[in-house]
């Protein structure tokens, strides 16, 4: 487009260009002419001076003549002066046709006319006097010269001077005039030459950044075809991430609704849709973090943290993953180093297991460490995970930190992986004031250093290696007990699958539970019906979320609300507590999530025992959807609890053996796993005659 506009204009300056050119030709021609024309006026006036000129000394010489034949007494030497006297005529005749030849002007003509006339006239007395002369009449001749003859001439000599200066003035005034006219000439050649450079260089600039412009929309082509491509890559690459787990996650849901799978099948299948439904969660953050980042959402939550504590917890994440693939895994710590720094643990543990997964997906066989130091001068902590992996060619260095791409496209083939995470890590290290920089060599390993700020810095509070301290991790894998809760709870959410999920976790802890599709049906109940909490959803049709708790706080109604939504933004978080909620839980939520709040909110019911180890369902805590027939084995239950006692004392062992077998395999279907195992005790007490053993079973 920016081309298509271009060559109109520089035809058109070029155009004007050219014109400029021509005008000052025609002018420069124009002027010339001119010019001469004034040149060839000036000779005249010039020859025209010059035969007044002459004719004025013809006409002085013939009266000087007149006045020497006069005082001549010797007839011959008269004779001689009249002959010249004679000649004169003739050169004055000769003068005078040449002048009248030339083109005189009007003025000039004029004066010709006089000078015409008082020749004329003093031709006539001349004559005259040289007639009374050869009679000898002397004192005639005195007379006449003085009275007619000298005063005739003084005026024909005035007027002969009086056009010899005007021809005179006139080749001046003409030199003057062509002088102005060069020299506006020249003023005019000037401007339009100074115009044309003017329109020369105002083309050439816009040519200039016109190709530049072009040169960078070329530019920006170039980068938006690579990034379009590389964005095509990352797609088809997040297809494959996102297909593989969900095809894992609905291959296994569809095994687990076969009544005929085992309770391991069930189990493991379970187990993997689990993980399956994990590594897909961690995708989804890995895209929406990096988006909050490049929109300036991501806010960090900046608190003081122990970074020993910090790579304890790296290190116990990832340790499972580095012993399966039989790698060496160590901290190593370069003392002395702060006990605390102020930093987001959140962000920083992100940014570690991002670089250490890496780490451990391309390394096969030797270590991975992890090297911590700090410069205390400069208020920065270095964390450098070392590994012994693949590398990095040299080349592709400088891609591994881009968006959307990873240093080799068979990298991805093999490996798999989005290529966010060094992009995102490298935004969230510079977010906590450091970076990230990598130093590798084709394979024999990379080493990247992440360095963050770390606050101020006090002496006293560093470690040195005599006192490392020790963390505590004993109760990172206790089940903590669930007591019995009492009280009434709301879930409101539109879809209703989570409505289901949601009631099977509140409602495992004993309390009653209500569900609602929407904000106005919530709060339809809560006019009817005192509530001790409400979980509701942010984004619903009819009513959502913060308009339903906005008019819960309208009417004074104290109930507490926990939003529940998917957006995890700062924004969100803010718009709840503005309007009026307790608390909020980003989805997807987890039983233990929901567990926290309920105990926040809700007494225990001391009258009953704490429920730490409660007979449940795995298969409905993974599938909700299937609560009606989980439901329905649970209501069957006491019933079918009743005939095995009924076929117990009449001790018709093998119906009793019938009904364990088939209540143990409908047990393990509906995924509960204590009844399952009780169930197969009891066939093995069955049949080992062990029928004492079998009465306290049942």
């Amino acid at each position: 487009m920016v081309a298509n506009n271009t060559k109109p204009v520089i035809i058109a300056g070029f155009s004007i260009i050219l014109l400029f050119f021509i005008i000052l030709i025609l002018f420069w021609v124009s002027s010339q002419s001119h010019q001469q024309q004034r040149l060839v006026k000036m000779d005249a006036f010039r020859e025209a001076a010059r035969h007044i000129g002459d004719m004025r000394k013809v006409s002085l010489r013939r009266a000087l003549a007149l006045h020497e034949m006069l005082l001549m007494t010797d007839e011959i030497d008269r004779d001689e002066k009249y002959q010249e006297f004679s000649e004169l005529a003739g050169a004055f005749i000769d003068a005078r046709d040449k002048l009248l030849a030339l083109d005189l002007d009007q003025k000039g003509l004029s004066l010709w006319e006089k000078i015409r006339l008082k020749v004329i006239a003093s031709q006539r007395v001349q004559v005259e006097a040289v007639r009374v002369l050869q009679q000898g009449s002397y004192e005639r001749v005195i007379d006449i010269l003085s009275d007619e003859v000298i005063p005739w001439q003084q005026q024909i000599a005035d007027t002969l001077s009086e056009m010899f200066d005007y021809n005179n003035e006139q080749v001046a005034q003409e030199f003057t005039n062509a002088e102005a006219d060069q020299r506006k000439i020249y003023s005019i050649i000037v401007i339009l030459t100074v115009l044309a450079l003017l329109i020369s260089s105002g083309i050439i600039f816009y040519v200039v950044r016109t190709t530049a412009r072009i040169q960078n929309d070329l530019r920006k082509a170039d980068e938006a075809r690579f990034a379009n491509q590389m964005k095509s890559e990352f797609l088809a690459n997040m297809s494959h991430e996102i297909r593989t787990p969900l095809t894992a996650i609905i291959g296994y849901a569809e095994a687990a609704l076969n009544p005929g799978q085992n309770r391991q099948e069930r189990m493991d299948g379970i187990q993997t849709i689990h993980q399956s439904g994990m590594h897909l969660l961690s995708l989804i953050n890995e895209i929406l973090d990096l988006s909050k980042v490049e929109a300036g959402k991501l806010e960090l939550e900046l608190m003081q943290i122990s970074p020993f504590e910090i790579l304890q917890d790296v290190s116990h994440v990832s340790s499972c993953r580095v012993q399966e693939k039989g790698l060496n895994f160590g901290l190593n710590y370069k003392y002395p180093l702060p006990a605390s720094i102020t930093t987001d643990p959140l962000r920083l543990k992100q940014i570690l297991l991002n670089l250490i997964n890496n780490a451990i997906k391309f390394t096969e066989k030797g270590h991975i460490y992890i090297n911590v130091s700090c410069d205390s001068e400069q208020q920065k902590l270095y964390f450098a995970i070392e590994d012994t992996g693949i590398g990095i060619a040299t080349e592709k260095m400088s891609n591994i930190f881009e968006s959307f791409s990873q240093a080799d496209k068979s990298t991805t083939r093999k490996y798999g992986g989005t290529g966010l995470g060094l992009t995102l890590s490298r935004r969230l290290a510079g977010m906590l004031g450091g970076s990230i920089n990598a130093d590798s060599l084709p394979g024999k390993g990379s080493v990247f250093t992440v360095s963050i700020d770390t606050g101020p810095l006090q002496v006293a509070d560093f470690i040195h290696q005599e006192s490392v301290p020790i963390i505590n991790t004993e109760n990172d894998n206790k089940v903590v007990e669930m007591p019995v809760l009492q009280g009434k709870v709301l879930v409101v959410d539109d879809v209703e699958a989570n409505r289901k999920l949601i009631s099977y976790f509140v409602g495992k802890t004993g309390v009653q539970v209500d569900l609602a599709g929407n904000g106005q049906q919530a709060l339809g109940l809560l006019e009817q019906t005192s509530y001790d909490l409400v979980f509701m959803d942010m984004q619903m049709p009819v009513m959502d979320g913060i308009t339903a708790t906005e008019n819960i706080r309208a009417r004074h109604w104290d109930v507490p609300v926990i939003m529940l939504t998917a957006n995890a933004y700062p924004e969100d978080r803010r718009r709840c507590a503005q309007a009026g909620a307790n608390d909020f839980l980003c989805k997807p939520v987890s039983n233990q999530q929901i567990n926290e709040i309920l105990m926040q909110f809700l007494p225990a019911d001391e009258q009953l025992d704490t429920v730490s180890n409660p007979i449940c369902s795995t298969l409905l805590e993974e599938d909700p959807e299937l609560a009606d027939i989980v439901n329905r084995f649970v209501h069957c239950l006491p019933q079918r609890s009743g005939k095995l006692d009924d076929l117990f004392q009449r001790q018709d062992w093998s119906a009793l053996g019938d009904q364990l077998h088939d209540l143990k395999g409908t047990a393990g279907n509906m995924g509960f796993g204590e009844i399952y195992s009780h169930l197969v005790d009891m066939e093995d007490c069955l049949r080992g005659n062990d029928y004492g053993q079998l009465g306290g079973s049942v």
